[in-house]
C-alpha cells in the first residue's frame, strides 16, 4: 500500500505566489505601455524627419533667407525647431557662407581657371567646395568672403567685386589661347583683338614696349618657363615656343657669349616649356 505525504509549507510558497500574481498581464497596464512605446517612436520618426542646423545652413542664399531663419527661431510652433534655427541662425553669423573668386593677378600668362572662375560666388554649403577652391586657387587672397551677418545687416553688396571693363575681351584672349592652332595664329588673333578693344589692349601692353600684344605674350609664355633671355631670343628669331624648343644652344651661347651656367638655365627652361606645349597638344 502506498502512502501520501503531504508537503509542508516553506516561506517561498507565499513568494512564488505574489511574484506570479504580480507578474500577470494588467491589460490597462499593458495597453498604456503599448501606447507610451508608440509615442516614444512616433517622436523618434517625427525627429528623424526634422532639418539638422547643416541643412538649414545649406539654405541660405540671401538676405531674406537669414531673415526667414531669424523670425522661425522666434515664432515657430515647436520648441525644439525654434531652437534648431536659433542655434543655425547664431552660427551662420559669423560663418563665412559665401565665396567669389577674385583673382589678385590677372595677366597675359594667368591659367586658365582665371578666365573660367573668375569673379564667380560660390555658396561653401556645396558639396566638394573645398576641393574646387583648392583647384581654383590655393590664395587666399584671391577670395572674397560674405558670411551670414553681412547677409543679414545688408552690407554684403559692397564686398562683391565687379568685372574690370576689359573682362569680356580677355575671356575672348583666353579662349584663344586654349585654341588648335598655330602660335602665328594665336598671335594674329590676339593683335585683332587688342585693335578691336582698345581698352584690353591698353590694359596689357607693355608701357613704351613697341612690340604687339600677341608678341609680348609669347615673349612672357616663355619667361614663365625660365627662360629669362626670351626676349633677346626673340629678337634672334625664335618668335614662337615651338621655335624656341628647337634651338641650338650652342649657337646661341656663342652668338650671346653666354657662360656654361647660363646656357644650363637655359637647356632646363626650353624643357619645361617643352613639357608643357606636349601636355597642351
Amino acid at each position: 500500500m502506498f502512502r501520501f505525504f503531504k508537503r509542508k509549507k516553506t516561506p517561498n510558497d507565499n513568494y512564488n505566489r505574489e511574484e506570479r500574481s504580480n507578474s500577470a498581464v494588467n491589460p490597462k497596464e499593458h495597453q498604456k505601455n503599448v501606447e507610451q512605446l508608440q509615442e516614444q517612436e512616433d517622436n523618434t520618426n517625427e525627429r528623424n524627419k526634422l532639418p539638422s542646423v547643416k541643412s538649414i545652413l545649406a539654405t541660405i542664399k540671401s538676405r531674406e533667407d537669414m531673415k526667414r531663419i531669424e523670425e522661425l527661431s522666434r515664432k515657430h510652433d515647436h520648441l525644439f525647431l525654434r531652437e534648431l534655427h536659433e542655434q543655425a541662425f547664431d552660427e551662420a553669423y559669423n560663418k563665412v557662407l559665401i565665396y567669389q573668386f577674385v583673382p589678385e593677378d590677372i595677366s597675359l600668362i594667368s591659367p586658365k581657371q582665371v578666365a573660367e572662375f573668375g569673379f564667380i560666388t560660390f555658396y561653401s554649403s556645396n558639396t566638394n567646395f573645398d576641393e574646387l577652391k583648392q583647384k581654383i586657387s590655393s590664395s587666399e587672397y584671391d577670395w572674397r568672403q560674405i558670411t551670414g551677418g553681412q547677409l543679414y545687416e545688408g552690407d554684403w553688396e559692397e564686398t562683391i567685386a565687379e568685372k574690370p571693363f576689359y573682362w569680356e575681351s580677355y575671356l575672348k584672349f583666353a579662349k584663344i589661347k586654349e585654341q588648335s592652332i598655330s602660335y602665328e595664329e594665336k598671335v594674329h588673333l590676339i593683335n585683332e583683338l587688342a585693335d578691336e578693344d582698345q581698352s584690353f589692349g591698353e590694359e596689357f601692353n607693355i608701357p613704351n614696349n613697341p612690340k604687339s600684344l600677341g608678341d609680348q605674350w609669347i615673349i612672357a609664355l616663355m619667361e614663365s618657363h625660365g627662360i629669362h633671355l626670351a626676349e633677346q631670343l626673340f629678337e634672334m628669331g625664335y618668335t614662337t615656343p615651338d621655335k624656341m624648343v628647337k634651338a641650338d644652344l650652342t649657337i646661341i651661347g656663342a652668338q650671346l657669349n653666354l657662360e656654361q651656367t647660363t646656357i644650363n638655365h637655359l637647356k632646363k627652361g626650353i624643357q619645361k616649356l617643352k613639357e608643357a606645349i606636349n601636355l597642351a597638344e
